[in-house]
């Protein structure tokens, strides 16, 4: 393929039409649960997902029952962290996405980051909604990068440019990078 905009396309008509989102996400849940990454952390930075990605509801709760502290992104001129608590209000915000009702912006670094993306491939380069939010935030983070993803959201060679960051591993329900 050409270019990242046609990556894009071909990898939001693939996983539109992947049909097992849920149970798909429930697999790479309870990976992400077994790693000994998320087992040792205190903190977890999680993106809120929509009905396109990997869900990580089910992520966010199990964090808060084994006493984690959740972060969440909050997208303003650039992508900023906010604490949630399980009484949190979430309300839709920029680009559909849910962020926390009325909370400060966090300074914390979190042990691990979870982080969504468009597609990826096997040297875990990793292809975003093409905003650079999360590569700008992720460029000085030093905890993991973990992205979750469906495998069909897989591509022989992600075209990547300085920007882009890799990612520490992907996880998806059939493999782990």
């Amino acid at each position: 393929m050409k270019d990242k905009t046609q990556q894009r396309q071909t990898l939001r008509r693939r996983t539109a039409q992947f049909t097992d989102k849920h149970t798909a996400s429930q697999t790479i849940a309870k990976k992400l649960f077994e790693l000994e990454e998320y087992e040792l952390a205190d903190s977890v930075f999680v993106y809120l997902s929509t009905d396109k990605e990997v869900d990580t509801y089910p992520i966010v709760e199990r964090a808060f029952k084994d006493g984690k502290r959740v972060f969440v992104p909050v997208t303003q001129e650039e992508m900023r962290l906010a604490e949630i608590f399980p009484i949190t209000p979430l309300i839709k915000a920029k680009y559909g996405i849910k962020e926390p009702k009325n909370t400060g912006i966090s300074q914390y670094t979190p042990d691990i980051a979870i982080i969504p993306l468009v597609g990826f491939d096997t040297e875990r380069n990793r292809l975003g909604q093409g905003k650079g939010y999360y590569d700008r935030f992720l460029r000085n983070f030093t905890g993991k990068k973990i992205a979750l993803a469906f495998s069909v959201q897989k591509l022989e060679g992600i075209i990547t440019d300085s920007n882009d960051i890799k990612m520490d591993m992907i996880i998806t329900e059939e493999e782990t990078l």
